[in-house]
């Protein structure tokens, strides 16, 4: 085995490796495992490319070095032609050598180290001019591509591909010990499945290969098949946790003057049947009521009198920052003279203009105290969400395609905590400047906290805590259900 291939195998998968440990500084690491798909090609026949369409043939230039390694050996790079100007009878030589070109290639290699995130659409094809180049090119002087170490590295670069991540998602480097055990671990743990189980298992018996290899096929399908019913959960999510309520409470429509200007935002309008309680419940907001009104209401169990909802599509609550939040919040107060409930649900997403630096008489708060104050007039108790990270839209589909195609980076879809609350920093800043005297805001954020994460998704099932619009799943709000409970039961004993 030639030790050059080796020992970029082993930059492979240390790219790979460094990209997993600390995906925020080494962003560009994940691109080391296209230098493994494109040292094996080279191994291959291509004879069969020959029928393929030129459109075919073009792409497979593009994407695969091994056959962009033979064209680069087919040309002699190892000696480039001279050519004559017949004019003036000079002969020059060709600009570039080879050691230009290979330090080129080991340059280009290096920018994976880069902290700034490169295009993949311009670094793939460089990637694949770059290795196959380096793969004809058989450099014996160069200290990096003849390093024994690095070699062996090479040697165990398949065991230590699909060993590290899940050591990685099991132990979940957080401090510096934590880093140093799972680096440790992974390449001893590595080293012994290399040596005891790959060595031995490329010296079977044919007799002996092929049951192994129909027990690994079959074991294959049954990893398939669990990975379809990942898939099949998820989905059963979509598109929103309201269209698929576990319960049904009977609540009914109520139509809205065509007069008022709030119709042009209405999402939601109910009224539920009365329960056997004595106790009176409003939910108001956006589309966030409906996503959390039946899991709460299910705990009340029907002990209260009257429930009633509201969900508008530019309702924020208490706040407002354009004319359709302007009128949700009018209607709100309205709603909240009309009826008197005694317990408010105020359950939203923020915008972004509470999310800015706060200056001195911040009319943000201002707003917020006025608003507040207004509805406090009317209810007994007013519980309000706090803010909440921010996911993105799609996150299903995005969170499917790398559970099929990129399982090793899920651990990377988890939200960082540090960005995360520095988004919400002022909006939570502003929310304790709000005066109050019948109000709570309530915290979902941290029941989703592990670590230095917002998880995203259980790690164990695989399956998302958020859907594709930005709302809690089922599974979230399963998470998130001891915390309405605390509220129910609060609501129960003291109201």
């Amino acid at each position: 085995m030639r030790l050059d291939l080796q020992c970029l195998r082993g930059i492979a998968i240390l790219l790979v490796l460094i990209f997993h440990l600390f995906p925020k500084v080494f962003i560009n690491g994940f691109l080391g495992v296209d230098i493994f798909r494109r040292i094996l090609p080279l191994y291959y026949l291509i004879v069969f490319l020959i029928v393929l369409p030129l459109y075919y043939l073009i792409v497979f230039l593009i994407d695969n070095a091994g056959f962009m390694a033979v064209f680069w050996n087919k040309i002699k790079f190892k000696s480039f032609p001279k050519e004559k100007d017949e004019q003036n009878g000079t002969i020059f030589e060709f600009p570039f050598v080879e050691k230009d070109l290979f330090t080129l290639s080991l340059s280009i290699l290096a920018c994976f180290l880069l902290p700034n995130k490169i295009n993949v659409l311009i670094m793939r094809p460089l990637v694949t001019l770059a290795t196959s180049f380096i793969i004809v090119a058989e450099n014996k002087n160069c200290r990096i591509l003849t390093s024994e170490t690095l070699g062996y590295i090479g040697d165990i670069s398949h065991v230590l591909y699909l060993v590290h991540w899940p050591v990685i998602a099991i132990f979940q480097p957080y401090t510096v010990k934590n880093y140093v055990f799972v680096i440790l671990f992974t390449f001893l743990s590595s080293i012994f499945f290399h040596h005891f189980y790959e060595q031995k298992y490329l010296k079977l018996d044919s007799k002996i290969l092929i049951p192994f290899v129909v027990i690994l096929i079959l074991g294959n399908a049954v990893l398939q098949y669990n990975l379809q019913e990942v898939i099949d959960a998820n989905k059963a999510q979509l598109p929103y946790s309201w269209v698929r309520e576990p319960i049904d409470f009977g609540c009914t429509e109520q139509p809205i003057d065509n007069s008022e200007e709030v119709s042009k935002i209405i999402i939601g309008y109910n009224t539920c049947p009365n329960g056997r309680g004595n106790i009176s419940i409003m939910m108001i907001g956006n589309s966030y009521v409906l996503n959390m009104r039946n899991p709460i209401q299910a705990l009340f169990n029907y002990n209260y009198s009257s429930f009633k909802y509201s969900a508008l599509g530019d309702s924020y609550g208490f706040y407002a920052n354009n004319p359709g939040s302007y009128a949700a919040v009018d209607y709100n107060l309205r709603e909240l003279e009309l009826y008197k409930p005694d317990v408010l649900f105020i359950l939203n997403r923020y915008p972004i203009s509470l999310r800015g630096p706060i200056e001195e008489n911040d009319v943000h708060v201002q707003q917020l105290n006025e608003n507040l104050k207004s509805f406090e007039k009317h209810v007994k108790k007013i519980y309000i969400m706090d803010t909440h990270p921010l996911y993105k839209f799609g996150y299903v589909d995005f969170f499917l395609q790398n559970v099929v195609n990129r399982p090793e980076a899920l651990e990377s879809l988890h939200l960082d905590r540090r960005e995360a609350d520095k988004v919400m920093k002022y909006t939570k800043e502003r929310f304790s400047m709000v005066k109050w005297e019948k109000c709570q805001f309530f915290d979902l954020s941290h029941v989703f906290l592990d670590g230095d994460k917002y998880l995203n998704f259980d790690r164990d099932t695989l399956v998302s805590y958020i859907d594709n619009t930005v709302h809690l799943s089922p599974a979230g709000l399963k998470l998130c259900e001891p915390v309405f409970k605390k509220i129910v039961e609060e609501i129960m004993n003291e109201i």
